[in-house]
């Protein structure tokens, strides 16, 4: 079996996987575009140096038809993608199904969290709070329609993300925990509070500043970190000193940063929606909102014997669903599962929405000017800048020149006054 994870590195999820894959014996390769700004680390990455960003996906396309691939698992986008579903985002799916490919696909986040949804299920949700997506739900209903057609099976990371597409099978969030060896906490007069604001309007960050500076005029001793602008690495060096790590407060689940914390054996706190979660096998998070943030870390912050217990068990439970390791069994049962279907008996769609969907996708591109005559009139457009910028010069000196002549002029006609007044 051989398989490519791609063309987004989410949290190094996809990354992870495809070396655990490898170990188990699968030939599995993580291919991204670009690179970010966390540092993970792919098996290829595919820089868009190119005039043209779809030459340069055009190309990769081939290149991974050529090593022919038996599932092509994606992560968020496809290898056609823009970032609201433009340039022909997703139809590189037909060409690969042609060549009787799998197709598995993991959405991720927002690309699945439906505004018009996600306000109903979720009191503290982002969008209440100010979080615009760059895409339109419409646009992303659209596109779902479309991958219907081609995806052998689709994958999310959770139960949240389950709630807006049934069919979806559900991987968990996975951690390598030889890299993340246990470390607990200490018993301590002033904890080290930990927070990471990636996206502070999704994690919920000003609610956490706020009932840090609550509590600071509370008197209560403890110091506060927020990690910004780190690479993975030295964010999990800083993660290893914290005593509680704050995590996201309105999406309404768990994410990659408590997996982490909770294998290293801190206690977190962290939104966990009402209706996803199940008393019969608790999470052991302190489960938190922006409604009684300020209480629950009040209350966490003096008893240490509570963050010890989370620490513990946090621990147990990431060992229990997350270890890499058995996660990627999940998913190589998945792949077997989907190389065994004759045909893609995930969903049969009676409509046309994939030639809709093609339809609009090229309107939007031939109703635009194409790239390289987009590029030709901004280079059209820089050269009249720098000859206005030198005509600018000119008359600067000109002016100057004019000034100093208007002086002299001036001195002159002085003098000259005095000499007739004499």
């Amino acid at each position: 079996m051989k398989v490519l994870l791609g063309p987004v590195n989410n949290a190094g999820q996809p990354m992870a996987l495809a070396k655990e894959l490898r170990k188990q014996g699968i030939e599995a390769h993580c291919l991204i575009y670009q690179n970010n700004r966390f540092g993970y680390e792919a098996d290829r990455v595919v820089s868009f140096v190119s005039n043209n960003r779809m030459d340069v996906q055009y190309q990769t396309l081939k290149d991974c038809l050529k090593d022919d691939y038996d599932i092509y698992h994606f992560w968020y986008r496809t290898l056609f993608y823009g970032g609201t579903y433009e340039y022909f985002t997703g139809f590189d799916l037909p060409f690969i199904k042609n060549r009787g490919k799998k197709i598995v696909y993991s959405f991720t986040g927002f690309d699945l969290r439906f505004q018009s949804e996600c306000m109903q299920k979720n009191p503290y949700n982002v969008f209440k709070y100010g979080w615009k997506n760059v895409f339109s739900e419409e646009s992303a209903r659209k596109y779902l329609n479309f991958l219907r057609y081609f995806v052998d099976a689709f994958v999310v990371l959770d139960e949240e993300m389950q709630s807006y597409l049934p069919e979806a099978t559900i991987i968990p969030r996975v951690i390598n925990l030889d890299e993340w060896k246990f470390v607990g906490i200490r018993e301590t007069d002033c904890p080290l509070i930990v927070h990471a604001p990636s996206f502070p309007t999704i994690k919920g960050t000003p609610f956490v500043q706020k009932a840090i500076r609550q509590l600071q005029k509370e008197g209560l001793k403890f110091n506060y970190r927020e990690v910004t602008n780190l690479k993975h690495k030295e964010a999990m060096e800083l993660y290893k000193k914290a005593d509680i790590i704050i995590d996201q407060l309105l999406i309404g689940w768990y994410g990659v940063l408590t997996v982490e914390a909770m294998a290293l054996g801190k206690p977190v706190l962290v939104y966990l929606q009402d209706d996803l979660y199940k008393p019969a096998k608790p999470i052991p998070v302190e489960n938190v909102n922006p409604s009684n943030l300020v209480d629950k870390l009040r209350y966490i912050l003096k008893d240490f014997n509570r963050r010890k217990d989370l620490s513990i068990r946090g621990r147990k439970f990431v060992e229990e669903m997350h270890d890499v390791k058995k996660v990627a069994r999940q998913l190589m049962t998945l792949y077997k599962n989907v190389l065994n279907q004759k045909n893609n008996q995930t969903f049969r769609p009676d409509s046309f929405d994939d030639i809709l969907y093609f339809k609009e996708q090229f309107i939007d591109s031939v109703g635009s000017v194409p790239y390289h005559l987009q590029l030709k009139k901004l280079k059209e457009q820089v050269n009249q800048h720098h000859s206005s910028l030198r005509e600018l010069s000119k008359l600067k000196s000109m002016a100057h020149q004019n000034a100093q002549l208007q002086r002299e002029v001036n001195q002159l006609r002085s003098k000259l006054r005095k000499y007739e007044g004499s």
